[in-house]
């Protein structure tokens, strides 16, 4: 499957590859930091998990991040525990040809396989999930930039290749979707529908309290 992925998207990769060395040539460095610290934002989903688990904690925010938390799950068992494995591609910079532009930005390593991304697989299904949810579509929507930012991230670093990112992008979008339907059928079996304790705990609950008149 790697082999194929190489063959097929070769002019792809190497032309988007070209332009982020390009870029770093000409900007003599700059954007390196930037790129690394919008990279470090979606490590181990560690960022996400964490403004998940704080909006969660908001009775407006809850279904968001439950959805949101959810689809990060999938995203994670479909990417890191089956695609990345199943594929096994090796990251660019094994390959002599893009080295070199590796080196120059910093040379930072990754220790897990290439192909899906999972950095643009964590922000892509934190983000399609919350869509998936959430009555305001249209800043919502806006969100999405965060995926096309940390992608270009991911390339400009020389650890993916775009094919990577794209694949990425597909895991965390299904994730998503996937996850916001979960989320949907727990709240109309489990939440709207039951007059439980835990159903009234949980849509009750927040850390701000509504002052009583």
């Amino acid at each position: 499957m790697a082999n194929w992925i190489d063959t097929t998207f070769y002019v792809f990769d190497k032309a988007i590859l070209n332009f982020y060395h390009n870029l770093a040539v000409s900007c003599g460095g700059f954007l390196t930091p930037v790129m690394r610290f919008i990279s470090l934002l979606g490590t181990h989903g560690i960022f996400m998990i964490v403004l998940g688990v704080i909006l969660w904690f908001f009775s407006k925010t809850r279904k968001i991040a439950t959805s949101a938390l959810i689809s990060m799950l999938i995203g994670f068992l479909i990417t890191n525990l089956i695609l990345k494995n199943a594929v096994a591609r090796l990251r660019p910079y094994t390959h002599v040809e893009f080295a070199q532009w590796w080196q120059l930005v910093g040379a930072p390593v990754e220790k897990d396989l290439s192909f899906p991304s999972g950095h643009v697989t964590v922000v892509a299904s934190f983000i399609t999930g919350a869509f998936a949810v959430s009555k305001n579509k249209k800043y919502t929507f806006l969100l999405f930039l965060c995926v096309i930012v940390m992608g270009v991230s991911r390339n400009y670093l020389m650890v993916h290749y775009p094919s990577d990112v794209l694949g990425g992008v597909l895991s965390g979008v299904v994730s998503g979707i996937i996850g916001g339907l979960i989320t949907k059928l727990i709240y109309n079996k489990f939440i709207n529908e039951k007059q439980t304790k835990f159903a009234n705990f949980y849509k009750s609950f927040s850390l701000i309290k509504k002052k009583q008149k």
